[in-house]
């Protein structure tokens, strides 16, 4: 009779088990090796055997290498402000340009119509003001008409009145005066009133002009963008777009490098402390390969707090063919301080960490992950993790994990240093 296993429990063991196996893969126990910084060291268990060297600080025998990376002293992008065709490029990367010089150019059409539209409304508004004063010139002349009626006609009531009071002049002569003088005075108020319509149809007008000319010049601006031009004399390093291609706002065209060129370097705090503005330094470029002499122009005097390191810029001389981004290595003097060297044979590496055992006071291996410098023939300058007088485990043996007991085999010390290290 045949079991069928519920569909569960398929799925458990078809699941399950390589899941566990994953996990006991990660855990270390298929093998016998563990990553750095386990816990899975068995303390209890028989004291490892195990040959040490005691760090100790020496003085270097020449000056500290250190990569950099060369950096131009200026660098532009030149991006185009417009969405536009480009209709031409006029340079290839390698090329040497002026200030100025013109190096793309855009599909300018529509901006073309812009600008003669704007010059046309610019137009009609001054055309519109010699209109306008023409109106305010006649408007005022026919003010002063009709002030000069009132006037005639304020002093005909005045005189006419003042022959009333004597029975010199008749009822009906100061009647018509009176008429005379309230239609002098209506005459008077409308010529003012087109007086004052006129002065703001002229301020309409003016007003048009200014807005004609700014739309002008904003046309113009935006046609001035359509040719890109070199914002300095340099060299083109990079081109990312070819004519026929639309080019948006911000979209980078070419790349524009200037020197001199300078190497960054970073270095260790202490070290940085030690250089001193325009001291020499011995500079090997990887392309073109060459050794020249720098000088130090700049050392920042922050500190990364990661790395412990500070920024130094290094003066480079004119070099042909040398462009931004090559590697470089510039040898200090200063790194002839004492440093602490670590065996090659000590090494430990996990994939990307590199660690070293370290005998602790209660003769136990501990697992510290180190940060190396340059190699040279008696291994690796310690950067970081480990200090001179530590004593670390040599060779350690496949079966070493952190935290297990040790015994340090009799005769170790330089000597196995000697040994190990050829």
């Amino acid at each position: 009779m045949r079991h069928h296993l519920p569909p569960w429990l398929k799925a458990t063991v078809f699941l399950g088990l390589p899941l566990a196996l994953i996990l006991a893969w990660g855990s270390g126990s298929l093998y016998s090796r563990v990553g750095p910084g386990s816990a899975a060291a068995a303390s209890d268990g028989p004291a490892v055997p195990v040959r040490v060297a005691t760090l100790d600080q020496a003085a270097g025998g020449g000056a500290l290498a250190r990569p950099g990376t060369v950096v131009a002293d200026a660098r532009a992008v030149v991006a185009s402000r417009l969405m536009a065709t480009i209709t031409a490029i006029h340079v290839q990367e390698g090329d040497v340009v002026r200030a100025g010089q013109p190096l793309v150019a855009l599909d300018a059409r529509d901006l073309d119509a812009r600008v003669a539209a704007a010059q046309a409304g610019t137009a009609q508004a001054v055309a519109g003001v010699a209109s306008a004063r023409q109106a305010l010139a006649v408007a005022r002349s026919g003010e002063d008409r009709a002030r000069a009626q009132l006037d005639a006609a304020s002093e005909t009531h005045r005189r006419i009145l003042a022959l009333s009071t004597q029975d010199g002049a008749t009822a009906q002569a100061l009647t018509e005066a009176d008429g005379a003088l309230r239609m002098a005075r209506a005459s008077h108020e409308q010529a003012r009133r087109q007086v004052g319509a006129a002065q703001a149809q002229l301020g309409q007008a003016e007003a048009g002009v200014g807005q004609g000319r700014a739309a002008a010049r904003l046309a113009a601006a935006d046609r001035s963008y359509a040719r890109l031009a070199a914002p300095f004399a340099g060299t083109v390093v990079k081109r990312w777009l070819d004519p026929g291609a639309l080019a948006a706002p911000g979209q980078a065209i070419l790349a524009l490098e200037r020197g001199p060129f300078r190497l960054d370097v970073s270095v260790e705090g202490g070290l940085a402390a030690t250089l001193a503005p325009g001291a020499a330094v011995p500079v090997t470029l990887d392309s073109p390969p060459r050794t020249v002499t720098g000088r130090v122009a700049r050392v920042v005097p922050a500190v990364d707090p990661g790395s412990r390191t500070a920024l130094v810029k290094v003066a480079l001389p004119p070099v042909a063919g040398l462009r931004a981004g090559s590697f470089g290595r510039a040898a200090f003097r200063g790194g002839q301080a004492p440093r602490v060297t670590l065996p090659a044979a000590a090494l430990v590496r996990w994939y990307n960490l590199t660690s070293a055992f370290v005998v602790g006071p209660e003769g136990r291996a501990e697992l510290r992950l180190v940060r190396l410098g340059e190699a040279d023939g008696a291994g690796h300058e310690v950067l970081d993790g480990l200090a001179a007088g530590d004593r670390v485990v040599v060779g350690p043996p496949e079966a070493l994990r952190d935290g297990m007991k040790v015994e340090v085999l009799a005769g170790t010390g330089a000597e196995a240093k000697a040994e190990v290290v050829r």
